[in-house]
């Protein structure tokens, strides 16, 4: 209870220091039309028009020495990921998938783009989200099962890559890279597949 002599319901109210408050704070001062970019951060690059699903030089992307590599929404597009999940989970097998990925901006975009090809050919898959490398090898070697590293490692902030590893986590072999690859190329050209 207050005594008669309290002013605390006469003095203003404070701004409470949490991080609710503060964003609500921060929404209030938001101008009638809405934010708008900062004008000196220039507009991201696009693919030419004319090429090919996969490489702004027209090319399809290819296995490099540690799986798939590209900039990431210009050469590897979430259409050109989804499209290597069906693939991995056509040429792989399995019925069982974990994926996980590195802290880049485009790994969500990336990761879901690869779930979703590869539940679309009825994998399930476990999702471990942002940790090392290491540790998707070493889930898939538990459990038995392939799985998938979104990452770039060393390469520039822009680029990203999907590394996968065979059943038991281990590193896909120069032939089935060349399969999972063929069927990439086959998914992405809209070929029906000789069984």
């Amino acid at each position: 209870r207050r005594s008669p002599r309290s002013t605390a319901s006469r003095r203003p109210a404070r701004l409470r220091s949490t991080a609710s408050a503060n964003a609500l704070a921060a929404l209030r001062s938001v101008p009638q039309g809405g934010l708008r970019p900062p004008s000196h951060i220039p507009p991201l690059p696009r693919a030419p028009a004319a090429a090919s699903p996969g490489r702004q030089d027209g090319g399809l992307l290819k296995f490099g020495t540690d799986g798939v590599r590209g900039v990431a929404n210009l050469d590897l597009t979430p259409e050109v990921v989804m499209a290597l999940g069906r693939a991995a989970a056509r040429v792989l097998g399995g019925w069982r998938f974990v994926v996980g990925r590195d802290t880049r901006l485009s790994g969500s975009l990336l990761e879901s783009a690869l779930v979703a090809g590869l539940a679309a050919e009825g994998v399930q898959v476990e999702v471990l989200g942002v940790v090392p490398t290491p540790t998707v090898a070493w889930v898939a070697s538990v459990q038995g099962i392939a799985g998938a590293v979104i990452s770039a490692s060393h390469n520039p902030f822009e680029d990203n890559g999907v590394k996968l590893f065979a059943a038991g986590g281990a590193k896909l072999s120069a032939e089935v890279e060349a399969a999972v690859e063929a069927e990439l190329h086959r998914l992405l050209n809209h070929e029906v597949a000789v069984l």
